[in-house]
């Protein structure tokens, strides 16, 4: 190894502007931008959070009643980067002590935070067009008392203990490439508000071991977004847990969730909006990372399985700490994260299970219509062909057809026979398979309409005939053969055996 004391040392120190430009471009969306403030909130134990979405594109406000900064403490915030290799508490949401401002400056133009501690009010600005303009190096600006007061107008930070506030200022590059700032601003808030009830919806729940957290939309609470909808899904087993070495040595757990959710037709359509929002549940099924119970990726199999119709029911819960960031490649942006190899395989056999889960709930679906001891009201037919293509017809010899064509002339046979054979060629499958691809509820009777129909049916066919036969042809037949609680039901109030 050389002697680095042989040679002449010459700083070379980047220009403050130069690195301030090149974190702009990170990747960040406005989502992502505005969660990574929530983060630092959130670490300085605050309980409520307001965002001020103005209808301009002026500047944009994030107050929180946290545990505010010191001087010492707003310009070590304020600085570039810290010691990765610090220790962070283990509830801390940060990771490089770069996302105040990069996230910021994705969005913004200039960057002001205030902060109250110990009955002081402390501020500081960055202004990358100051610094450039004025030729100076990484000069913050302190702001004086009438330009902080400016600031908390309208707000209730002057009644807080303590707190902070973010402030941005020229949002061209939130609104790039808009023409109606108004419309626009109002999209972009809709978006964060779905954004943040799903990535802190644990949070925003007061989960066990959390302090409920109150996050405001120009003075709106937001609600939670329950990506398991716990409430009506099925927790497949117990929490499971795999042990992963940091890179230290020492080990540390991963805990493990999974999910089944109900099947798309026992969901309203609010229901579905919190499980998929706009997307589907066949592109948001997979695995939900949350790091220090903050969501930082969802809806993948990390390439591990593909993602089918069949497995969209199945959902997994990961919790990791923020010790094993190395390992899981954590992003700045903390918006992308990758599994390490040493819990792949274990992750491809959770997955591998949940899924089978999941398509055996169709399977049992499709079982019971096409099931070979039941007569139903349509056939499954395959051609003897090469094609091996998939018809459905009208089952002519279903018995309930039968009963109605006998009270039918030989001419209104005919008509009826044309109108059925009509009815199969002109199915409208392809929209069919379209709305199931888009996950759209199929919108049947109603289960009490559907049953006082079919408990009728029966009542009048026991009416005219309670032998043997005419219970064995109940239970073997469409629509009867789907309801054998209800034919038991009936036939122990007749006293029939």
């Amino acid at each position: 190894m050389q002697n680095h004391k042989e040679f002449e040392e010459i700083e070379i120190a980047p220009r403050a502007i130069d690195i301030m430009n090149a974190t702009r471009s990170m990747g960040y969306t406005s989502e992502s931008a505005i969660a990574d403030i929530i983060d630092n909130s959130i670490s300085a134990n605050a309980k409520k959070i307001w965002i001020s979405f103005p209808p301009n594109a002026e500047y944009l406000k994030i107050i929180d009643d946290g545990d505010g900064m010191t001087f010492e403490e707003l310009k070590n915030a304020m600085r570039y980067g810290h010691n990765f290799n610090d220790p962070r508490e283990e509830s801390d949401l940060g990771r490089f002590g770069l996302g105040l401002k990069t996230a910021s400056f994705s969005q913004c133009e200039v960057l002001t935070v205030i902060s109250k501690k110990d009955g002081q009010v402390n501020s500081l600005r960055w202004d990358p067009s100051y610094i450039e303009n004025r030729g100076y190096g990484w000069v913050a600006l302190s702001l004086l008392p009438e330009e902080i007061a400016k600031y908390c107008i309208d707000t209730d930070f002057d009644s807080l203990e303590s707190g902070t506030i973010v402030i941005w200022e020229n949002l061209s590059l939130m609104l790039a490439g808009e023409s109606n700032y108004r419309s626009a601003m109002s999209l972009k808030m809709d978006s964060v508000r779905n954004h943040l009830r799903l990535v802190f919806h644990r949070f925003l729940s007061g989960e066990d071991g959390l302090s409920k957290l109150t996050i405001l939309i120009n003075n709106k609470a937001i609600q939670p977004r329950d990506p398991f909808l716990k409430t009506k899904s099925y927790q497949i087993s117990d929490v499971q847990k795999i042990l992963v070495p940091e890179l230290g040595g020492k080990e540390v757990s991963v805990a493990i969730k999974r999910y089944l959710l109900p099947s798309i037709s026992k969901l309203s359509k609010n229901e579905l909006n919190i499980l998929c929002g706009d997307s589907t549940l066949t592109n948001t099924q997979g695995f939900y990372v949350y790091r220090n119970k903050r969501l930082l990726v969802w809806g993948t199999w990390f390439r591990l399985a593909p993602k089918t119709n069949t497995s969209k029911l199945s959902r997994i819960q990961i919790d990791i700490s923020s010790s094993l960031d190395k390992l899981w490649s954590l992003d700045v942006k903390k918006s992308t994260a990758k599994p390490p190899e040493i819990i792949r395989k274990n992750l491809k056999a959770l997955i591998h299970y949940s899924q089978d889960k999941s398509k055996k709930v169709f399977v049992a679906k499709s079982k019971l219509e096409i099931h070979p001891k039941i007569t139903h009201f349509w056939e499954r037919t395959i051609s003897n062909d090469d094609t091996e293509s998939i018809g459905y017809q009208i089952n002519k010899a279903h018995p309930s057809i039968l009963d109605f064509k006998n009270t039918l002339s030989n001419e209104q046979n005919t008509k009826f026979d044309r109108l059925m054979f009509q009815l199969e060629q002109f199915i409208p499958i392809n929209q069919m398979f379209l709305d199931m691809e888009d996950e759209k509820s199929i919108e049947f009777a109603s289960d009490d309409v559907l049953e006082r129909t079919i408990r009728q049916e029966i009542e009048e066919m026991l009416d005219k005939d309670q032998s043997k036969t005419t219970i064995q042809l109940l239970k073997k037949i469409e629509p009867f053969a789907r309801y054998p609680e209800l034919i038991n039901e009936i036939m122990q109030g007749r006293g029939i055996k």
